[in-house]
């Protein structure tokens, strides 16, 4: 019943379509559909409305609290859950990448070249591009595959990655010095968010240590004097 299309047809088909497009974004591995993204949001809406409306001292917010679940809803089961795995996939990406050019620059097709990266890495990037192999294997061609594979990769940086590895293979071109660019963009992107997250450590360490410092020295000038008053 929760796969059924039970208020999807509320929707405009324009914001279906967007919103496809975004749980395509979790992965292949994803089991989530639309339908069931939207009747359990809705459902845990109407029940947040009817529990606060049932509450007295809530009656005038329950109708807050409702669109509240509604938004926070998809924040939380779509965009923090992308948001994660597209820093995951950007971690995994440059040494994916860096073999895949090892193994092109050393002669092999592109076909054979993805398929033996895929066999050296197990990871999240290794598993969609197995995907983009088995959708070759089954008689889909590179141009669809490559746009199926795109449709579960929410980094800008990769889509770009898998544009050049498409453009190569349509228009016979070397992709070497493109694809060290875009790899060398991802490596500086990784070592920035790297320097980032240390630098928010610093900083909390440093007001951690403040919290704790200041009182105790504060403590220890004004102590005596209070025992003295004492």
């Amino acid at each position: 019943m929760i796969e059924k299309e039970i208020f999807s047809n509320f929707y405009s088909k324009n914001y279906i379509d967007n919103l496809n497009k975004k749980i395509k974004k979790l992965g292949s591995k994803s089991t989530l559909n639309i339908n069931t993204f939207i009747n359990v949001r809705i459902i845990l809406s109407l029940i947040s409305f009817v529990v606060c409306f049932s509450i007295e001292s809530l009656v005038i917010v329950s109708p807050f609290v409702a669109i509240l679940v509604y938004f926070l809803f998809e924040y939380f089961v779509l965009t923090s859950v992308i948001q994660k795995r597209k820093i995951l996939l950007e971690e995994d990406s440059v040494m994916f990448f860096e073999t895949l050019l090892l193994s092109i620059s050393d002669g092999k097709s592109l076909k054979n070249s993805i398929k033996l990266t895929t066999d050296i890495f197990d990871n999240e990037l290794s598993f969609e591009f197995k995907g983009f192999l088995d959708n070759i294997n089954n008689g889909r061609s590179f141009n669809e595959s490559f746009d199926e594979l795109k449709n579960y990769v929410p980094s800008e940086s990769i889509d770009s990655l898998i544009l050049s590895l498409k453009e190569s293979y349509e228009l016979g071109i070397k992709l070497e010095s493109s694809l060290l660019k875009e790899i060398n963009y991802l490596r500086d992107k990784r070592m920035y968010l790297f320097k980032e997250k240390i630098n928010v450590i610093s900083i909390r360490f440093t007001i951690i240590t403040m919290i704790i410092l200041v009182p105790t020295i504060i403590l220890l000038l004004l102590g005596p004097v209070l025992l003295g008053l004492l």
